[in-house]
């Protein structure tokens, strides 16, 4: 386990006054502070939308999760809100920090429900290896996905782009995706701002409007609803909920 680099999971958690940082991780958050103080309202709300999203997809009838990048405590919404005593839901976290592994892997200790995987997030072959998060998922019913705060790592639209195409490839048709995501809005100087200040910190992140975030998640469709109205537009950041929709039937199409 590396604790000798600061590690994005971690600033989070110390940003958002968690206690699992160490002193490397409280450094970056620091640098990034300086550069950019409204940070923390960004992971704030990046919060607050994950937990709006999963309430939308348990009352889509949802029960089965894939936390994408869950980081220090998950964000606490998959299991607080899915993972009660009496519940079915099954949730699998996709985590590459050993220390965020390793802690999410004590919490969910003996759950037969939950399951970590250290997996790299953006290799295609987790999303159709049978011996990953399939083994507790159902591949042949609608799951909900969660990518809160972690897209914006991946600094190469293709890249991002051909990895959110095969998840929607393997999952069910119903399947709903959240996303929380820097951005500059379609301020240019917004943009460039925040990316400066995550290079200064050692982080490098792609910012990205709304229309450049809809371009890559397709053919996932966006969902022009908000069952609880928390908008989309996050400080510093944008939300986007989407769903995979059934095929056309042979009736609707003849």
């Amino acid at each position: 386990m590396d604790l000798e680099s600061a590690c994005t999971a971690r600033i989070d958690d110390y940003v958002a006054g968690g206690t699992s940082n160490l002193a490397v991780d409280r450094a970056a958050a620091e640098r990034l502070l300086t550069a950019l103080p409204e940070y923390p309202g960004f992971v704030v709300d990046s919060r607050r939308y994950a937990l709006w999203a999963v309430d939308a997809m348990l009352s889509a009838g949802i029960d089965q999760f894939i936390d994408i990048g869950a980081g220090i405590d998950a964000v606490g919404v998959v299991d607080k809100l899915a993972s009660w005593p009496e519940s079915a839901a099954r949730i699998a976290y996709v985590e590459t920090d050993p220390m965020c592994v390793a802690q999410l892997e004590s919490r969910v200790h003996k759950d037969e429900r939950v399951a970590v995987f250290p997996i790299d997030l953006f290799a295609p072959s987790w999303v159709t290896d049978p011996e990953g998060v399939w083994r507790l998922l159902a591949a042949d019913r609608p799951v909900g996905l969660l990518m809160a705060s972690i897209a914006h790592y991946e600094l190469s639209d293709d890249v991002l782009a051909s990895a959110l195409t095969d998840i929607y490839d393997k999952v069910a048709a119903g399947s709903m995706l959240a996303i929380t995501h820097l951005s500059g809005g379609q301020d240019p100087i917004a943009a460039t701002r925040l990316e400066q200040a995550h290079t200064q910190a050692g982080f490098p992140v792609r910012a990205r409007n709304r229309k450049e975030l809809a371009a890559l998640v397709r053919p996932w469709t966006p969902a022009p609803w908000a069952p609880n109205a928390l908008p989309g537009a996050l400080r510093l950041g944008i939300g986007l909920l989407a769903r995979k929709a059934a095929p056309p039937s042979s009736s609707a199409s003849s």
